[in-house]
């Protein structure tokens, strides 16, 4: 019976002193999440004041922006006006579309305009140069010609003074023929009538290409040569 209690009395102080334990256990774990709890709901409520305090501060600059739009509408009502349409412009997709098409979209187009002229001016730019090489072999080839044609018409003018002195000559000849012929006239012989008649084919012969001569110069001379 003594050893029975006194295992019972063992046991019972076990139990407390594992209940004492345990309870210890409890309040220790109890304190540090307390603790924990208590440092999390600082932490909480420093980042709560904190972004209130940046709420509080954007607040205060969007008022501020706010109020000196106001101001600035109130002083230039026009310029609102237009400054709100060219909101509505960009929010609004329908208009913001148009107004893309308007003015990027003309830029692109702008730019695919300028890269065309470009190279037009470009193909414009080798037709000149192309062309101006061409005028100036046309021009050393005319300026050739134009000197073989001065070396010609000094020709032309030298063989039309020749031409002059050679009719001038027929000239002569046809008329001493023709003087021949009157002179033989007088002498009644047969060998003078054949020289006679030989002497006026020859004065003939010679007024023709007489005439050839004078129509020659006269077609020089009406070309100013």
């Amino acid at each position: 019976m003594d050893s029975i209690k006194e295992a019972s009395e063992k046991a019972s102080a076990g139990l407390e002193e594992s209940l004492q334990a345990a309870s210890d256990a409890v309040k220790a774990t109890t304190v540090t999440a307390r603790t924990e709890a208590a440092k999390a709901y600082d932490q909480a409520q420093s980042t709560l004041d904190t972004g209130i305090a940046y709420a509080k501060h954007a607040e205060e600059v969007a008022f501020a922006y706010l109020k000196e739009g106001v101001e600035l509408a109130v002083a230039y009502p026009n310029a609102s006006m237009a400054a709100l349409g060219g909101l509505a412009l960009v929010v609004i997709p329908g208009p913001r579309r148009f107004l893309f098409r308007n003015t990027i979209g003309r830029l692109r187009s702008e730019e695919g305009m300028f890269r065309s002229a470009e190279m037009k001016a470009k193909s414009i730019s080798e037709a000149v140069q192309s062309q101006t090489a061409e005028g100036t072999k046309l021009e050393q080839r005319l300026a050739l010609a134009q000197e073989e044609l001065n070396r010609g018409l000094s020709k032309v003018k030298a063989t039309n003074r020749q031409l002059q002195s050679l009719a001038k000559q027929v000239a002569s000849t046809e008329k001493s023929a023709n003087n021949l012929v009157r002179d033989l006239r007088e002498l009644p012989s047969k060998p003078a009538l054949a020289l006679r008649a030989e002497v006026a084919t020859q004065a003939a012969a010679a007024k023709r290409q007489r005439q050839a001569l004078d129509r020659v110069v006269y077609n020089l001379t009406k070309q100013g040569i």
